[in-house]
């Protein structure tokens, strides 16, 4: 999270060259994304990168259900019918 909060690409780079931490993502091909393909490489990278997005902004909204706000379920039931 560090290096994705970073100012600039030269404080990046102070983060990966500093031996007391660890910016390395350390990722295993799977059936969804083949790590031996740049494609499959950028989209896995994207997901993980996401995924700490959506850990953060999860931190600072508080509970999933304060999300929802009064009336977005009639509009999801009025959508279908």
């Amino acid at each position: 999270m560090e290096y994705l909060d970073a100012d600039d690409e030269k404080a990046q780079m102070q983060l990966v060259d500093d031996n007391e931490k660890d910016a390395c993502v350390y990722m295993h091909s799977t059936r969804w994304f083949n790590l031996q393909e740049h494609r499959g490489r950028q989209m896995s990278l994207c997901h993980v990168f996401a995924l700490l997005r959506w850990h953060d902004a999860q931190q600072d909204s508080g509970p999933a259900d304060e999300l929802v706000e009064e009336g977005d379920e009639e509009d999801d039931v009025d959508m279908l019918g």
